[in-house]
């Protein structure tokens, strides 16, 4: 959930300057303006710099980007694939929250 307790909002954490981050951004932007333009479950997306959130800093240092949705999470989220798949298992509820660590390519 959001901070908020909310589901409304896809979390991305990450840092500023950091170009895997970036590109994570990007790619989860147009995964989601596609999933929109299809009809489906394309939350916002809430930046959060894990520079100014010293939980999220302990967290996720060591493996940003992370993705957020609920109780799922997607760290070293650099593979659009990875990314792709967590937003159809995560918005479409497909599949487990956590999957075996050969299929999730970062998803917890």
């Amino acid at each position: 959930m959001d901070r908020d307790g909310s589901l409304d909002t896809l979390l991305l954490y990450g840092r500023e300057g950091c170009h895997l981050c970036d590109d994570a951004h990007e790619v989860l932007t147009a995964l989601l303006e596609r999933r929109s333009g299809a009809g489906l479950a394309a939350p916002a997306i809430r930046v959060v710099d894990i520079d100014d959130d010293a939980a999220a800093h302990d967290a996720f240092h060591a493996t940003i980007p992370v993705i957020a949705w609920g109780d799922r999470r997607l760290e070293l989220a650099t593979s659009a694939g990875a990314i792709g798949r967590f937003l159809e298992e995560a918005l479409d509820q497909h599949g487990p929250a956590v999957l075996p660590a050969e299929d999730r390519g970062g998803v917890r």
